[in-house]
């Protein structure tokens, strides 16, 4: 838990994702196939939504856009999510993905369990919330460009997170 949380809360506490710049024309959405060298809140609620996934684009009281999201597995199972954007620079849009999930555990994680499953994940990481929910989390930046393609692939990843994150950490 400790580094990524803490510094998500140090950075959303202190206003510091969005910083004001000259006014300028808004990013443009990228063509399939051609690198974004950041992306917008719209541009990633458009993906989202490529993939077949519910979403709803909200902006929070410190400016950091945000996607509310839902996937929905093949059983009809629920999984709802944020996705935060990070590093960002008005009508230029952002270079970090931050993807996040509370909730309540069918069996109760262990900080050992915690820690035993971020010591083996590549990609993922959990944490016990203070009101005893489990979170998990991946941060991903597309610093240097990345393709709607990429970003898709980071939310397979993310899919891949949310559906066995609980199952891993206490079966």
């Amino acid at each position: 838990m400790g580094g990524l949380l803490k510094w998500l809360r140090l950075v959303a506490m202190a206003g510091l994702a969005v910083m004001p710049a000259a006014a300028e024309e808004p990013a443009k959405p990228a063509a399939p196939g051609k690198l974004m060298e950041r992306i917008t809140g719209d541009e990633l609620l458009s993906i989202v939504q490529e993939i077949g996934w519910a979403g709803e684009l909200t902006v929070t009281e410190k400016g950091i856009p945000v996607v509310l999201g839902l996937y929905r597995d093949a059983n009809g199972n629920e999984y709802d999510f944020q996705a935060g954007l990070y590093r960002c620079e008005e009508n230029k849009g952002c270079f970090d993905i931050v993807l996040t999930r509370s909730f309540e555990a069918k069996r109760p994680a262990t900080l050992q369990m915690v820690n035993a499953y971020n010591q083996s994940q590549l990609f993922g990481c959990a944490y016990l919330t203070s009101d005893g929910k489990l979170g998990i989390s991946m941060s991903q930046t597309i610093q240097g460009g990345a393709t709607r393609q990429t970003v898709k692939e980071i939310l397979d990843w993310w899919r891949e997170v949310m559906e066995n994150a609980e199952t891993k950490i206490a079966p």
